[in-house]
């Protein structure tokens, strides 16, 4: 196991936002959604992953990347590692 200074030493990635694709949401009448410059700032946990194109929950994600929630009942991927 990794020591505490080691995990709580990383911080969320947070790259310029024209870095972030613009995402398709629904079939029909597909819409662009378009990631906004001050969600970083009004959520700070937010990480992206640019492998995904996603943008995860840091603290999620970098639990779920311990092994730390492996038991957990109630686990969301969105949040630690599919993206969004």
């Amino acid at each position: 196991m990794l020591p505490l200074h080691a995990v709580l030493d990383k911080r969320p990635f947070q790259p310029s936002v024209d870095k972030i694709s613009p995402q398709r949401v629904g079939t029909n009448n597909p819409r662009i959604l378009r990631f906004q410059p001050s969600w970083f700032q009004r959520y700070p946990w937010l990480h992206y992953r640019a492998d995904l194109h996603g943008v995860l929950c840091f603290v999620c994600s970098r639990a779920d990347s311990l092994r730390l929630v492996d038991l957990a009942m109630k686990r969301e991927p969105a949040f630690m590692s599919a993206g969004s």
